[in-house]
């Protein structure tokens, strides 16, 4: 599939190891136009990225519209949970330049985990209401990823450290867009 205009595909019953409602790997690249892509709480229990796992160098998800919402990861005995909405590794890169990606749940990246080497780019669209338990309500970028934000929205985001944005030995760059009204807590 390459790309999604309307209606909504949601996870159901998933026990997905990685993305809950899609999994681009292997080189591939999807792009969102419309729709939505959701997981529903309590049937999709992705443990790494409950919507989207955007895995491996020449992997790229493109979202210029639509909606990812209500993403959850599943954290147990042995796991955190990482990236309610995505998670992105080992030199995959996201671009997003319209849509909302809305509700993420985890442990660690309420919508977005950015493990090392991976890239988002953000030009337009809304990221908003992420909670994560510990870091990164919205995003938590890990080492050696990069975040670049030149427009849109982060907002609302809520963890224990990050509200928005927790950032660990990587690069955030921000030149435009907005994030606020994040509520960290203690």
């Amino acid at each position: 599939m390459d790309s999604v205009g309307g209606g909504e595909i949601r996870a159901t019953g998933s026990s997905a190891g990685n993305g809950g409602v899609l999994l681009v790997s292997g080189g591939g690249e999807f792009t969102l136009l419309g729709g939505t892509l959701r997981a529903i709480a309590g049937e999709s229990r992705a443990a790494y990225g409950g919507i989207a796992s955007v895995s491996g160098a020449g992997c790229v998800f493109n979202m210029k519209g639509g909606k990812l919402a209500d993403g959850v990861t599943e954290a147990n005995s042995s796991r955190s949970a990482y990236g309610g909405s995505i998670y992105c590794y080992d030199g995959a890169v996201i671009n997003i330049s319209g849509g909302t990606i809305e509700g993420g749940t985890a442990t660690i990246g309420g919508n977005f985990y950015m493990a090392p080497r991976a890239v988002v780019n953000i030009s337009g669209g809304t990221v908003t209401g992420g909670t994560a338990k510990s870091y990164g309500g919205n995003f938590y970028v890990s080492t050696n990823a990069v975040l670049n934000i030149t427009g849109g929205s982060l907002v609302g985001g809520s963890a224990k450290y990050g509200a928005n944005v927790a950032a660990l030995g990587s690069t955030v760059n921000l030149s435009g867009g907005e994030m606020k009204d994040g509520a960290a807590s203690l």
